[in-house]
């Protein structure tokens, strides 16, 4: 594929390296996004008279690669460089190591780099009869105002570490909350960073790992070396206490991190070439794999795990990419299918912290005065702020903080409703009944907030309804009884009415079956003969503008009866495990999601409504639009070459910056952006896996034919892979 801009990350551990060839640099440092430093990579061939061929990540070569290629997958990113010069193949292989449910693999501050040089005849046709075959390949890393130091074990560098502060405004244009600003710990620290030779004669020359080639008579050959990062200091903030990354409590020093690099290369390598098959042997189509691969990266950059120092409760959350928000409950509920598909204990401590970011309306107005005023006016008015439970926070602190909400304001509806329906499928996806006795008190106060939402008694909440797309029409912004929202309101008042079930708690069971019936009634009554349309209330009366404040105009809302595909998008999670509210005419919903995908799609997806014009397309909900068809019976497989176009446009040479997976348009300014491993679902939904262990129930009914990786079915500890294999198993 062509060169793009890509990142690697670690799990928790915040050490990612973006590869930027297209203007010829790396962005490296052990605090990872934001905090990273622009730097040149030496990664290339040099010949007797020190002149070297390099790969584009540096300003610096003698002379250019004769043609340059880069592949990705979930764990690497390989160029292959074609010099005319040596005769070679170069390859580089940047691994970083990866697999479920293993800290030690998936965290470690670190990198394996495999380089293999093969002899060829000739290159584009052209016989490489004056190629020299020897030389030295070399490698290495120039960071500004950081001298390499050679070690035993190779190069080290002792860098100066800093967080950015945490910024007034975010990327996505909102000033952010006082209460997610840092109070008490350090912004600055220091990092070890080494790189070392595993593999092949490496010496350290002017401060670079060079080794000797003689590739005439060899044919090949092949080299390795590591990179390792660590930082000791305590930079994170929860609740003002200082907290370290987590990798510190596993390995003492930057040298240890090399050892066990060093010494379990082939078991890190296999693992992750393992985890790559799951893919690459798979019927899932070329580009929707690369989607997948590329986003996954782009996650485990955003991704920190945390200690307290005492040896207390881990803490572990996900960067809201470029807005740099940590666990955002509505992007958690898209993140979510990585850890149904192969880590829940990830999303069980993210449930825990949630318990910690629940407002009663004492607390909501405090944090609401303590926020800036800006030009955002979808805060709750005086009389939402007089509600009943608890709304749960938007986030719950911006960057190395989590200290509190730094969103703007609330989306109690939205974040509720997520809530509820994440913790119901998680418990029964995986048969933990045992949460939802574990979080009832905060489920009761959850449940009674979306009770107290609708005040007209259709089912519908006009209460709390500010939502996550903001750049969507005024209908699907500001509307009453939002469809998206009154559908997403069922769907967890269904899963609260289920875990009371489990825990006997019935007269609440029934009352949130009564209210689910009242939504289901509207919602079927609100049909427009070939679509559901964005909200039931069409008056534009009281409505304002909430970028300008000013009230909307006509008497009737502008995009209320356009097609939308979000509409069902709270239904997927119960899709899964088999547990659809009473009343809901899947025909309608089928019917609604492919009749919406055809009205709103553009050049790389769809946008929020077919009212919404090219700045609206959002890729992580198109893909999940793409998993409710596939558990409807629809395959929409094909769209991922759409998604991957805007990936590529995204980071290639027409590019502004290195932005990795890319969510929205350059318009919408989601970048750096964790929420594509939505992509996991696909596995599940075109596969058509079903399960719910409290009821028992675990269905294959795949609608593409080929060899499906049951990802939630593999035993990660045990290494044993579970693959089923075509239409007749379903």
């Amino acid at each position: 594929m062509s060169l793009i801009a890509a990142t690697l990350g670690r799990l928790g551990s915040r050490y990612s390296i973006i590869f930027d060839p297209i203007r010829k640099k790396v962005i490296y440092g052990s605090l990872g996004l934001l905090c990273q430093t622009d730097c040149e990579m030496i990664i290339g061939l040099e010949d007797k008279n020190g002149e070297m061929e390099l790969l584009p990540l540096t300003q610096s070569a003698d002379s250019e690669f004769l043609t340059i290629d880069q592949s990705i997958t979930m764990t690497s990113i390989c160029y292959e460089a074609f010099s005319e010069k040596f005769g070679v193949l170069l390859s580089v292989e940047f691994v970083a190591p990866f697999w479920p449910q293993d800290e030690k693999t998936s965290s470690v501050p670190g990198y394996i780099v495999n380089i293999d040089l093969k002899k060829l005849a000739s290159i584009r046709g052209r016989v490489c009869k004056d190629a020299i075959r020897v030389g030295k390949v070399v490698f290495g890393l120039r960071i500004p105002n950081v001298t390499a130091e050679q070690g035993r074990d190779g190069l080290c560098f002792r860098c100066p570490v800093k967080l950015f502060e945490t910024p007034r405004v975010s990327a996505d244009g909102f000033e952010l909350g006082l209460k997610g600003e840092r109070e008490q710990t350090p912004l600055s620290g220091n990092s070890e960073d080494m790189i070392f030779g595993i593999e092949g004669p490496w010496q350290v020359e002017a401060g670079l790992l060079k080794a000797d080639f003689d590739i005439e008579n060899t044919g090949k050959v092949s080299f390795c070396v590591g990179l390792a990062s660590y930082c000791s200091d305590a930079l994170f903030e929860r609740f003002g206490k200082a907290m370290p990354l987590k990798y510190t409590r596993i390995w003492d020093t930057v040298k240890d991190v090399a050892k066990y690099i060093k010494e379990g290369k082939d078991g890190l390598l296999k693992k992750s070439r393992a985890f790559n098959a799951l893919w690459e042997n798979s019927p899932m189509p070329l580009d929707m794999q690369k989607v997948t691969a590329y986003s996954f990266q782009s996650y485990l950059m955003n991704t920190l795990w945390a200690i307290e120092p005492d040896g207390g409760e881990d803490w572990f959350s996900v960067w809201e990419g470029c807005c740099v928000y940590n666990s955002t409950i509505d992007v958690t509920y898209n993140e979510a299918m990585f850890y149904f598909s192969c880590w829940p204990e990830l999303l069980e401590k993210i449930f825990e912290q949630w318990t910690h970011h629940a407002n009663n309306p004492e607390t909501e107005k405090e944090r609401m005065a303590s926020s800036p005023k800006n030009h955002a006016v979808k805060s709750l008015t005086p009389e939402e702020l007089e509600f009943d439970g608890v709304v749960l926070e938007h986030d719950m602190g911006a960057a190395w903080t989590a200290n509190g909400q730094s969103y703007p304001h609330a989306m109690p509806v939205e974040e509720n409703s997520n809530y509820l329906i994440l913790l119901y499928a998680h418990g029964c996806w995986w048969g933990k009944k045992e949460l939802f006795e574990k979080y009832l008190a905060l489920i009761k106060k959850v449940t009674d907030y979306l009770f107290w939402s609708d005040s007209t008694g259709n089912g519908f909440p006009d209460r709390g309804r500010a939502n996550t797309f903001d750049d969507s029409s005024p209908a699907f912004q500001y509307g009453r009884d939002n469809v998206y929202l009154g559908i997403k309101r069922l769907a967890a008042l269904h899963s609260a009415g289920r875990m009371f079930e489990y825990t006997g708690e019935e007269e609440l069971a029934k009352k949130c079956f009564a209210e689910v019936k009242k939504a289901v009634k509207s919602l079927n009554a609100s049909y427009l003969s070939d679509h559901f349309p964005v909200v039931l209330d069409k008056s534009s009366k009281g409505l304002m503008n909430c970028r300008t404040g000013e009230p909307l105009e006509g008497e009737v809302l502008q995009g209320w009866d356009d097609y939308s595909i979000y509409n069902s998008n709270g239904l997927l999670y119960l899709m899964m495990i088999d547990d659809m509210p009473a009343g809901l005419k899947q025909t309608l919903l089928k019917e609604d999601i492919v009749n919406a995908t055809r009205e709103t799609m553009i050049r790389y997806g769809s946008a929020h409504s077919s009212r919404d014009n090219v700045e609206c397309v959002w890729i992580s909900v198109n893909i999940w639009r793409d998993c409710m068809a596939g558990y409807l019976g629809e395959d929409m497989l094909e769209n991922g070459s759409r998604y991957w176009d805007l990936q590529l446009s995204s980071n290639d040479q027409g590019s502004d910056k290195a932005n990795c997976f890319t969510e929205s348009l350059a318009t919408g300014g989601l970048f750096l952006y964790p929420r594509g491993i939505t992509s996991f679902g696909l596995m599940l939904s075109t596969a058509g896996i079903v399960i719910n262990r409290l009821e028992n129930k675990h269905k294959f009914k795949p609608i593409r034919k080929g060899q499906w990786p049951i990802l939630p079915d593999c035993n990660w500890k045990k290494n044993e892979i579970c693959i089923r294999g075509s239409l007749k198993d379903s």
